[in-house]
């Protein structure tokens, strides 16, 4: 697919030629930083029209005219919802089978546009995701949504530990958790493209990302 065959004819050819600008950019930046995740996702053209995997964004801004940016993965995430008990024994068990702690050291990501809007801000939207440089990834195949599947197991914190002491708590959890993510049929840096199309949330650990954003596609291409 070559991207003149799906430019919007909407658009003035000057703005045409800055799209085409942005465009070419992040397409060499990419070439130069994201060759692992392009190799498996079939090239650059894929990963942002055919198999494109988004991500919900709240507070990061972009300057004016500019509609990519590389941000840095954290190695430290906090979890926004989830209990951080549950969070750290669910790290456990990735640490134990796969040597990494997913859940701390990853962006949150999904195939699904819908998805990504909900945990968007309106003014920014869902953007791309484009891991760069070595990466792995996590997702299962029966948990789209690893919070709200916790909830469906039967599985919240704490008033089910009530009289129980620390220790006697946390083991409880720990064996609930563990049946939970035996579970879940975990696949880790198999089947990217599956996934994607899935709609299951994908966790990307890595150290940086280049994301772009999923507005300027829909300025860029032909509107149906």
């Amino acid at each position: 697919m070559k991207i003149q065959e799906i430019l919007n004819e909407d658009v003035s050819p000057e703005e045409k030629r800055e799209l085409l600008t942005e465009y070419a950019g992040i397409k060499m930046f990419a070439e130069e930083q994201c060759q692992p995740y392009l190799k498996e996702i079939g090239g650059f053209e894929n990963a942002l029209f055919r198999t494109p995997m988004y991500r919900g964004m709240m507070s990061l801004t972009f300057p004016k005219g500019q509609y990519s940016s590389v941000v840095n993965i954290r190695q430290d995430r906090q979890p926004t919802d989830t209990p951080p008990m549950l969070q750290s024994l669910i790290d456990d068990w990735f640490q134990h089978h796969f040597s990494i702690r997913f859940r701390q050291t990853s962006l949150h990501c999904t195939g699904l546009m819908s998805t990504a809007r909900a945990y968007s801000s309106t003014m920014v939207g869902p953007v791309i995701v484009l891991p760069m440089g070595d990466y792995h990834y996590a997702y299962s195949e029966v948990y789209n949504d690893l919070y709200q599947s916790l909830h469906d197991f039967g599985i919240k914190l704490p008033n089910s530990g009530k009289g129980m002491s620390r220790d006697d708590t946390l083991s409880f959890y720990e064996n609930r958790i563990i049946e939970f993510m035996d579970a879940g049929h975990y696949q880790v840096d198999h089947g990217l493209t599956h996934a994607i199309q899935s709609g299951a949330e994908i966790m990307i650990s890595g150290r940086k990302a280049l994301i772009v954003q999923q507005k300027f596609l829909k300025a860029l291409v032909t509107r149906e």
